[in-house]
């Protein structure tokens, strides 16, 4: 009888490891994943969005945050990451969702069919979001007047010229 019991607690240890050990995604991940931001030059403002276009964070770089990496059951996050500066083109770059190497090979190696179907579908862990990491070097925005190649005649407003081009461009009044 004793030993009938203590086999029984076994049995209910080692289920409850195996299936904490089956969603390696999930415990070796987690549902969210962190993102450094960093531009060249830095001070750049950074605003993400998350699949139905809101805002959901903004700030400036360098810096970093955590986002989801599910979307619900078996749907991955996708984020859009703009990055912008005065005087700097606007730089846009799109995390999308991949499948994360735990949810494929942890799973397989441990036995995890409840963390294949059920645990990291659920919290998520079973994406990894592309680029991990973003680093951007943002281009000098260009209004065509100082670009030797561009050749023509272009009007502009002084108000939406830069006022440090100005002084390196080469600008000739036509009245």
């Amino acid at each position: 009888m004793k030993r009938m019991k203590r086999n029984v607690v076994t049995f209910i240890v080692l289920t409850l490891v195996l299936i904490l050990v089956s969603a390696c995604a999930s415990i070796v991940n987690g549902s969210t994943q962190k993102i450094a931001i960093s531009s060249q030059p830095a001070g750049a403002t950074i605003r993400i969005y998350d699949q139905t276009d809101s805002e959901i964070w903004d700030s400036t770089t360098p810096n970093s945050t955590e986002l989801k990496r599910g979307n619900g059951f078996f749907t991955g996050n996708k984020y859009r990451i703009e990055i912008s500066k005065e005087g700097y083109q606007t730089e846009v770059v799109e995390l999308k969702s991949q499948l994360n190497g735990w949810y494929i090979g942890g799973n397989f190696l441990f036995g995890g069919l409840i963390g294949w179907l059920i645990v990291d579908p659920m919290t998520g862990a079973m994406w990894a979001l592309s680029p991990g990491d973003v680093d951007v070097r943002m281009s000098e925005a260009s209004i065509g007047i100082v670009n030797p190649a561009n050749k023509g005649l272009f009007v502009v407003l002084k108000e939406d010229v830069n006022p440090t081009l100005w002084q390196t461009a080469q600008i000739k009044r036509v009245l």
